[in-house]
C-alpha cells in the first residue's frame, strides 16, 4: 500500500462510523414515526446493518433476530445475513 494512502484509512472508517450512527438515528426516527409503515421491513434491515459499523454486536444480532422472525421471507434478508456475518465469524473463532 502507498504510504501516502495509510493515514487517510482510519479518517474513512471514522466516517463510515458517523455516518452509520446518523444512520441508526434515522432508523429510530422513522420507527417512532410509523411503527407500523410500508417501509418497516427495509427500516429494521438497515437498522441492523448500522449497528454493525460501529460495533453494537449484540444489539445487531438481537435486531437480526428478531428481524429474520418478523420477516422470514424478505428480500432484504441477505443484506442482514451479509451484515452480521463478519461479527458472527469473529464469535466462532473465540
Amino acid at each position: 500500500m502507498r504510504s501516502s494512502l495509510r493515514p487517510r484509512i482510519p479518517a474513512f472508517a471514522l466516517v463510515a462510523v458517523a455516518l452509520a450512527a446518523e444512520a441508526f438515528d434515522a432508523t429510530e426516527a422513522h420507527a417512532r414515526r410509523f411503527p407500523r409503515g410500508r417501509l418497516s421491513e427495509e427500516r429494521e434491515a438497515l437498522a441492523v446493518q448500522a449497528l454493525v459499523a460501529p460495533g453494537a454486536v449484540s444489539t445487531a444480532r438481537l435486531r437480526a433476530d428478531r428481524f429474520r422472525r418478523t420477516y422470514p421471507n424478505s428480500i432484504f434478508r441477505s443484506a442482514v445475513e451479509r451484515a452480521i456475518a463478519p461479527v458472527d465469524d469473529k464469535a466462532s473463532d473465540r
